[in-house]
């Protein structure tokens, strides 16, 4: 307590959160002033994965501070970061949540595609981008049979869409409902830990839909298979080609699939079922999907 105080200059009173079982679970703790005022917010890395989590999302803080003048949206102000009692931490500031039920799709489809353009617009093929190097590195790591359907997909893609150029930009990782809300119109949006630059636009419009789909109701093969038919569309929102979202839809459902194993290695949960379930039959549709006709 003594840190925190100094740390935001004034006493506090905590309270420690803590969410139900998943890989990134971590303490939470919501700092409030003795009129009973929220203050502050703070996130403990305790395992490697949530260490890693809570680093990432300081660093996205500090940049998208940079920019907070020039994005449509607004995210928590970085306070502090760094580490106390061995553990890291990153402390932010309180956003208006409001409600969710008020949550304006259009405007967080324009906060979506300014995000993608905030740190520049690069266009380069699928074979030559860095992404895909990272992706095929990190497929190559996994173990365990379901890691060799997802290396074959990734095959697959570079041999039909290889030489496809893709707009590459800012993503989120989990622009999802539960993670922003509009209470006055101007979005807000929080929980940054997977931030990334320079990957393919649209990425964050297909996890918006997926995640959509299954708050709808939607089991984890539907919210997917749900997508295939509306992917240009869908991708459209986020600024990307329409033409490109088969091929976007592609390399994102490999890539979380990717991570879907990588998490489920270093925490021993599977919440959505074996990748052959949900992931790996839509994956092969929309493959199908772009492989060229035989007289074509």
């Amino acid at each position: 307590m003594t840190h925190a105080k100094a740390l935001l200059g004034q006493e506090v009173v905590p309270a420690v959160q803590l969410g139900p079982i998943r890989p990134n679970r971590k303490p939470v703790v919501q700092f409030r002033a003795p009129d009973g005022r929220a203050v502050a917010y703070m996130k403990v890395g305790i395992t490697n994965l949530t260490r890693d989590r809570v680093a990432h999302e300081a660093n996205a803080l500090k940049m998208l501070e940079e920019h907070q003048s020039s994005l449509c949206f607004e995210v928590p102000r970085l306070l502090h970061a760094g580490q106390v009692g061995g553990l890291n931490f990153v402390m932010m500031s309180v956003v208006d949540t409001g409600r969710e039920a008020s949550l304006s799709v259009e405007s967080v489809n324009a906060a979506m595609a300014d995000l993608a353009t905030a740190f520049g617009v690069v266009s380069r093929e699928i074979r030559s981008a860095p992404w895909w190097f990272t992706l095929r590195k990190e497929l190559a790591a996994l173990e365990g049979a379901e890691a060799e359907p997802l290396r074959a997909a990734a095959e697959v893609l570079v041999s039909s869409e290889g030489d496809r150029k893709l707009a590459e930009g800012a993503a989120h990782g989990d622009w999802a409902p539960w993670n922003m809300a509009t209470p006055a119109g101007r979005p807000v949006v929080w929980d940054w830990e997977r931030f990334k630059l320079e990957v393919p636009i649209g990425w964050d419009a297909i996890h918006f839909e997926i995640e959509r789909n299954r708050r709808a109701g939607l089991g984890p093969l539907a919210s997917v298979q749900a997508v295939l038919p509306v992917v240009d569309q869908v991708v459209a929102r986020n600024g990307a080609a329409p033409e490109d979202g088969p091929a976007i839809l592609a390399s994102y459902l490999i890539d979380l699939g990717a991570r879907q194993l990588r998490s489920r290695s270093e925490t021993r949960q599977n919440r959505r079922g074996e990748l052959s379930t949900w992931l790996l039959p839509p994956l092969r549709d929309v493959l199908d999907a772009l492989q060229p006709t035989a007289d074509g």
